[in-house]
């Protein structure tokens, strides 16, 4: 009798340890678990370049302000959001206000409706960046070449890509690709280049 409950003690001692030890790597591993938040300056902006189906060089080269942004890297795993502001072309001087107004009419970015283009960064692999991407309504998974540069409270970004916009149905482009002679026409090119150069500061 003395032997079975000294063995049934030493069971519960036994079980008292595992758990305790469990509790102890379950504290472990929350303590060390490290998340950073960046939020992007409304100053910040993104460059675009677009063109003629028929031209081989840029015919307009313009400014996107960023709305809002944050960039959030948990354990290396980097997430985030950016709101380009599209309604923000009407500010730029250099493009031609016919353009303008065709751009942000309900024939392309119908910015009464739509005045940003958001971007949810699901992560950065191997300087690839993974997201989804929505204009106008329509989300499509976008992914592009993506520099993440950290230092002290700052991150960098930095990219340069050629997005298709295509996929998004912009009512005037797709009328003009789907010409069978669209090549002949002077019209908009579906594939512009994008380029990001914007800072992230480490927020509380």
């Amino acid at each position: 009798m003395k032997r079975l409950i000294s063995i049934l003690l030493i069971a519960v001692v036994f079980l008292m340890s595992c758990n305790n030890s469990e509790k102890n790597i379950n504290d472990f591993t929350n303590q060390n678990l490290v998340t950073n938040n960046y939020e992007i300056a409304s100053s910040e902006y993104l460059i675009w370049k677009a063109r003629h189906m028929r031209d081989s060089v840029d015919d307009y080269i313009s400014k996107l302000s960023i709305k809002h942004g944050k960039i959030t890297i948990e354990n290396d795993v980097v997430s985030g959001d950016i709101a380009v502001d599209i309604s923000s072309m009407v500010k730029d001087d250099g493009l031609p206000k016919k353009l303008i107004k065709h751009l942000t009419s309900s024939g392309y970015f119908f910015t009464d409706s739509f005045p940003t283009a958001n971007y949810h960064i699901n992560n950065v692999i191997n300087d690839s960046c993974f997201g989804t991407l929505e204009v106008i309504g329509i989300k499509k998974e976008i992914n592009f070449p993506l520099s993440l540069v950290i230092s002290n409270d700052l991150i960098e970004v930095n990219s340069i890509f050629i997005l298709d916009m295509l996929p998004f149905k912009l009512p005037d482009l797709l009328k003009t690709h789907q010409d069978k002679k669209r090549e002949d026409v002077k019209g908009p090119n579906n594939l512009i280049t994008l380029e990001l150069n914007i800072k992230a500061l480490k927020s509380l």
